[in-house]
């Protein structure tokens, strides 16, 4: 069984204890070794901390130093708890989720809920929805995180192809679309011009 470790004044690893203990009638400390090595101490010599490791206090050390110390460790463990506990609120996971067309709304175990909507011109798709939900949790539930994903795939090209898809799918609407009257010349002609521009538009970015 390890019962922490033995560390010497400037921090270096010694061993793993594997046992300590006291001789009847003496008032050394006697630390055991995993590697079978044997170190005997003064009182005073050594100090523990809430982690249970050892260290060898420097002959120079005074009491005040050490109370010191051991004061600065019991801060940097309540920091790590302090933090870990932050972490863990942060991290809660999925309580329930209700779809709602045009919202999606997250449920969490911490007691919060996230809610996303898709605008008028989406349709309501439930996957990306809880996506976007779980984005939005990591942005704290901001309402900025959508921006910077805007920004990321309009920059990766992948906001010109939805602009083509969309406006073939106009090109269809206008030319091959059977429950239109059928246009004349003139009005085709127009027609063509603003889906050209809108195409030029495309290309230029």
């Amino acid at each position: 069984m390890c019962h922490g470790s033995l560390y010497d004044p400037y921090g270096h690893h010694i061993g793993f204890v594997n046992n300590f203990y006291t001789e009847l009638g003496s008032v050394q400390m006697n630390l055991e070794l995993e590697d079978g090595r044997t170190f005997q101490f003064n009182p005073g010599d050594l100090l523990r901390d809430r982690q249970g490791d050892w260290r060898i206090r420097k002959p120079e050390e005074s009491v005040l130093d050490s109370m010191r110390y051991m004061h600065w460790v019991d801060r940097v463990m309540e920091e790590a708890a302090k933090k870990k506990e932050e972490t863990t609120m942060t991290a809660a996971s999925i309580k329930n989720v209700i779809f709602n067309p045009p919202a999606t709304i997250v449920f969490w175990t911490d007691g919060s809920k996230t809610v996303v909507k898709c605008n008028a011109k989406e349709e309501f798709d439930p996957e990306k929805g809880m996506a976007m939900a779980i984005a939005k949790r990591c942005a704290n539930n901001s309402d900025d995180f959508y921006k910077e994903i805007k920004k990321w795939v309009e920059k990766s090209g992948y906001k010109q192809v939805d602009d083509m898809k969309a406006l073939v799918k106009e090109i269809k609407r206008v030319y091959y679309d059977p429950a239109k009257e059928p246009m004349d010349l003139c009005a085709k002609i127009v027609a063509l011009k603003i889906l050209i521009d809108g195409l030029d538009a495309i290309v230029s970015k």
